[in-house]
């Protein structure tokens, strides 16, 4: 792979680490004596919202009920192996269902993002956009959206995780 004009593409990444519960609050770590990234603060305001803590840990049940693993890092929300299938998930507070369609081309960017820069690590995932509830009627559209582009769409509603496209449907572990 290479970048502009040819030159090698040296990806920054961050290590996957093995979980066995969702930690409580960004579970982000620093590296070192670093300071936190700004380019990571978003992710890390993310992943202190309840619903979206609440998605991880839905996603964390199911996979220890099948058996399987799973891991994050300071980017991947999780990356799961389980019942058979490799799932790269990243998830998405929905605190004003309005705004489903900003957050579903937010989390687009960033899945597609992670299949480049952990290409080696993920490779084979069915990426998978979960919203931590379900967006208003008028943004149902972008089911379809991420369908074509091979997204599959879940959405945490009274603590199940509800598939929302065909993709979707097709996860053993939401069956």
């Amino acid at each position: 792979m290479s970048g502009y004009l040819g030159k090698p593409i040296d990806f920054p990444k961050d290590s996957l680490r093995e979980l066995h519960r969702i930690p409580h609050g960004a579970g982000y770590t620093p590296h070192g004596d670093s300071v936190i990234d700004v380019y990571e603060s978003a992710s890390l305001q993310e992943r202190a919202r309840a619903d979206h803590q609440n998605i991880l840990k839905l996603f964390a049940e199911q996979t220890h009920k099948v058996g399987g693993r799973f891991w994050f890092n300071n980017n991947i929300d999780l990356f799961i192996e389980a019942a058979g299938q490799r799932l790269l998930v990243e998830a998405k507070s929905l605190s004003d269902p309005q705004r489903a369609v900003d957050r579903m081309r937010y989390g687009i960017g960033q899945l597609v993002d992670y299949r480049a820069r952990y290409r080696s690590e993920v490779a084979g995932a069915l990426p998978i956009l979960v919203f931590g509830r379900p967006p208003d009627r008028e943004t149902s559209w972008g089911a379809t959206v991420l369908e074509e582009a091979g997204i599959g769409l879940v959405v945490a509603s009274n603590s199940n995780l509800v598939p929302r496209n065909e993709l979707a449907q097709k996860i053993a572990l939401l069956r």
